[in-house]
């Protein structure tokens, strides 16, 4: 009859005289037969678990399972591996799940100890990587991989696996290989697109590419080396396309433009200007309006003034220079001669000359004299009364 089960298990001693809860040392509680034995013979994964003094299929933690003697020991045999994962003494460590022999404590680990690194071809901590299999280290598992993971790069000088390839490499997203740059780049993301050029020869970066020269339309920027749009350029830099950089004072007869941020050009007849529509000085065949704030061309390299599509020294009797300083305009028809505009007389041909103005009477208070209104005074007897142009003579 088998010891009881309940409330606790019970094994048998002295053949079924005494049932025990726990069996002496140096027996074993079977849990088939119920009987304390001399050795655990239920299944051939029966082991002996001295802490318990029971037949157990897995050794208790701490505690690892020789298959040779089917025993539970502390210290695996040498020559074996102890396996916190199932328990047990293992010749070789189980690659299946991803254990690692570790030599210097002859135990199965997940990860190798630092300064080793896990070999999945044997699946044992090695020193250093095989050059033909598994041959790059990845550090953060201590493991030796064929291929680096996303996001390292496999670096063929140490052969290790980097996150950053360093100067004058890039990482190969395909291959997850360090490859070098282009020569002309010391830095980039791939072999046709650079993030810094050389400096000998010196080369300014134009959207990935290393050049000369800035492309048409581009502008160097010497303080980053870069090719710049024109409203890219730094702060009160402007891009000229005579030098074709960005620079702080645009070259003669140009302005900065504050709107495109380029040096553009001065209206031609400009020695300068601060914008399309004000000049500062006029080239030496030009004239300077103080109304408009532009330079007039002169009518010729030797004759200044134009009126009627002729060039003149000064204008024709009946004409005035107006605001351009180039350009004489034909006088009022009243007018003898006239400034400044047409209608403000300085002298009448059949009139007299009143306030600027051509009258054919003076008015009270004036008389006629040398075609002018003058003002009357007591010794002036003709003034009694208005004179008209026809019944007085000049003077």
């Amino acid at each position: 009859m088998l010891c009881p089960n309940t409330p606790v298990k019970t094994y048998a001693l002295d053949n079924g005289r005494v049932c025990t809860s726990h069996c002496p040392s140096g027996l074993f509680g079977q849990n088939t037969t119920r009987i304390c034995a001399l050795n655990c013979t239920e299944s051939v994964t029966s082991f002996k678990d001295t802490n318990l003094n029971m037949c157990v299929s897995t050794c208790s933690p701490g505690w690892f399972a020789r298959n040779d003697t089917l025993e539970c020991v502390r210290n695996c045999p040498s020559g074996t591996y102890a396996d916190n994962s199932t328990r047990i003494c293992m010749d070789a460590c189980p690659g299946v799940l991803k254990h690692y022999a570790d030599n210097s404590t002859w135990t199965c680990v997940t990860q190798c100890p630092v300064g080793t690194y896990g070999n999945n071809q044997n699946w044992t901590c090695i020193d250093s990587c095989p050059l033909a299999t598994s041959g790059y280290r990845l550090d953060i598992s201590n493991t030796c991989v064929e291929q680096c993971p996303s996001p390292y790069f496999a670096f063929e000088v140490t052969r290790t696996c980097v996150l950053n390839c360093g100067a004058g490499k890039y990482g190969d997203s395909a291959t997850r290989i360090c490859n070098d740059c282009d020569p002309k780049c010391p830095t980039c993301l791939s072999l046709t697109y650079c993030l810094t050029c050389t400096t000998t020869p010196l080369l300014y970066l134009s959207f990935g590419v290393c050049l000369p020269t800035c492309p048409t339309g581009t502008f160097a920027d010497n303080a980053t080396m870069t090719c710049v749009y024109a409203t890219n350029c730094p702060s009160g830099l402007y891009g000229s396309t005579t030098t074709m950089e960005c620079i702080a004072t645009c070259p003669v007869k140009q302005y900065p433009n504050t709107t495109t941020k380029m040096c553009t050009d001065c209206p031609s007849t400009c020695a300068s200007c601060t914008g399309d529509v004000v000049c500062t000085s006029c080239i030496t065949t030009a004239a300077f309006s103080n109304i408009t704030n532009l330079c007039y061309a002169f009518c010729s390299a030797t004759q200044q003034y134009s009126f009627n599509g002729a060039c003149f020294d000064n204008c024709p009797a009946g004409s005035y220079l107006d605001f351009t300083n180039v350009f004489c305009q034909r006088c009022n028809s009243a007018c003898l001669t006239c400034s400044v505009i047409a209608t403000n007389c300085t002298s009448c041909s059949t009139t007299y000359l009143y306030n600027f103005s051509c009258v054919a009477q003076c008015p009270s208070g004036y008389y006629p004299a040398n075609a002018e209104c003058l003002i009357c005074t007591a010794n002036i007897p003709s003034c009694s009364k208005p004179l008209t142009f026809e019944t007085t003579t000049r003077t």
